[in-house]
This record gives C-alpha cells, structure tokens and sequence, in this order.
C-alpha cells in the first residue's frame, strides 16, 4: 500500500509549521520517514537531532563558462546577456556564475564557439537517521537556483525509501510561503496542513495559500498554532475556515512547556501531548473519509 503523505506547510514564516511536523514525527515514530523540504534555511534536524549516513551533491542549472583561449573578446555575449552576467575583462569574456541563468544565448550567439554550459553543485541531499525514523533533507547553496528541483529530488528519495521499507507514512516539513519550492513540496500531498496563528497577517497569508492550492486541488486543512493569546483574531479565523470550507483540525495553545522542549532540542509531543495527538486523529479520519486521496 503506498504510504500516505501529510505535507505541513504555513503562508508565512515562525507560524510553528516546524514545532507541528516535528511532532507529528514523534507521534509516527517508526510509522514514517521524513523530509525537511524547506532548503533555502532546513530546521526539522534541530528537534529530530538527524544523525547522515549518506550525502550526495545537488546539480542545479548548467551555468556558462568561457575558454580564455578560444575566446575573442567581442563582447557580442556581454552586450546579449539581459541578466548582466558576462563582462569583458582584459579582452575576454568572463562569466558571474551567480547572475547567469543557463539560458544558452550565449553560446549560440559566440562565433568562436568559445562558450559551453556546465552543471555545478548547488547544494546537498542527505540522507539521515534520527530516532524516530529515516530522515530526507538538503541544503541549497546560498544564491543557488533551482529550490523546487532540489525539494522534488528529497521527495523521490523518500517515496523509494518508503515503499522499499513498507511505512504507513511520508511526512513533509514544507517551506513557508507559496513560491516554486512550497509549491513542489505539496504536489501528490494526501494532505496539506496549513499551520497558521491568530494575527491579521498570517490570516492574509492563509487566504494566499488558499488561493494558490485551490486551482490544484490540494486538500488543504487548518491547524492553529499559539491558540489563547486573541480571541477575536481566532473567531475571524474560524469564520473564515468555515466560509472557505476548510476544515480546522484542532489548536495547539500558548505554553511554555512547548518552548521548553525547543530549548531541549525535541519535538515538543514530548511535553505536551493531548492537542498534538487530537490533529493527527482528525488528519486520519479526514484522509478516511477521501480513501482516493490516501
């Protein structure tokens, strides 16, 4: 049977999207594998203390480079490139690999055939083991392009992972916002679980999600997170998950045992268990009710 994935993302940053999924990692222990898909700053590893037993590189985009000797100094590719990364120095043709987007303009337009494209690493995909089940992260190289390959890569590994293994589960600690990476990491999502707070802005930032995954038909559901601090931002957060059909799945409150365990370096289930394990029955009992998308 193939595992079910949750995928646990929020329209903005420092909602608790990563305290959720780390829980729900300690709740699935040995049930589950996990992927860290938020490359740009990867965290989940902080709570689940990851332990890699296998790196490899992350080949983003072919980037251009000149050959110095074959190289005219015409400067045709400098005055084509619209992204500003070819200078002539000295009479050659040097290329900003950080500016330059593999689009090929330049080698095609180079009468000394003096331009070629080659793939550099990026980034890395790791593979770890932490104690509560096997661990798919990376890490993008600052500047580096191509976010949305490299969290499909991560993805790939643990759905072989998963069906070699037999587990009942893939859990996704997504990027924020809604950009090519957060998009990559919720595609074939069972579930997408919307982490969010009571604040005008992470409201407006969950309507933007709603908007971006509605068109893809993603099934998108609510947790709220830091529940008891604004009671009235938390009715008009209820109205609109209601108005917009989107099922709340429970609230984790405010409480200092759960940044005692952060500062532990665990997943805060460990200290605080009940409001955790009753999104995971609503998630199980969501993903029941829609059998064709688990």
């Amino acid at each position: 049977m193939r595992a079910r994935e949750i995928v646990v993302v929020s329209g903005k940053g420092g909602t608790g999207k990563t305290t959720v999924t780390a829980s729900l990692a300690a709740r699935l222990a040995g049930q589950a594998l996990f992927c860290d898909a938020d490359v740009d700053a990867p965290n989940l590893g902080l709570l689940l203390d990851p332990t890699p037993i296998k790196r490899d590189p992350f080949v983003g985009m072919a980037v251009a480079s000149v050959d110095g000797h074959a190289c005219l100094g015409c400067g045709l590719c400098s005055r084509s490139c619209r992204f500003g990364a070819i200078t002539v120095v000295d009479g050659k043709a040097v290329v900003d690999g950080s500016a330059c987007e593999g689009c090929a303009l330049c080698l095609h337009l180079c009468p000394a055939k003096a331009i070629t494209l080659t793939p550099l690493p990026r980034g890395e995909i790791c593979e770890s083991v932490t104690v509560y089940g096997p661990l798919f992260h990376g890490r993008l190289d600052p500047g580096g392009a191509n976010s949305g390959k490299l969290v499909q890569q991560i993805k790939d590994g643990a759905r072989k992972k998963a069906e070699e293994s037999g587990v009942s589960w893939i859990l996704v600690d997504g990027p924020p916002g809604i950009a090519c990476p957060a998009l990559s990491a919720m595609s074939s999502a069972d579930i997408v679980l919307a982490v969010t707070e009571a604040s005008r802005s992470a409201l407006s930032d969950l309507k933007r999600l709603v908007e971006v995954t509605r068109p893809f038909r993603l099934p998108l559901a609510v947790v709220l997170n830091k529940a008891g601090l604004a009671p009235d931002e938390e009715s008009e957060l209820e109205r609109f998950c209601h108005e917009a059909d989107l099922p709340l799945l429970g609230a984790i409150p405010f409480d200092r045992a759960i940044a005692a365990a952060q500062a532990e370096k665990i997943p805060p289930l460990e200290r605080i268990r009940e409001p955790l394990e009753a999104i995971f029955r609503n998630v199980v009992r969501l993903l029941d009710r829609n059998p064709e998308r688990g």
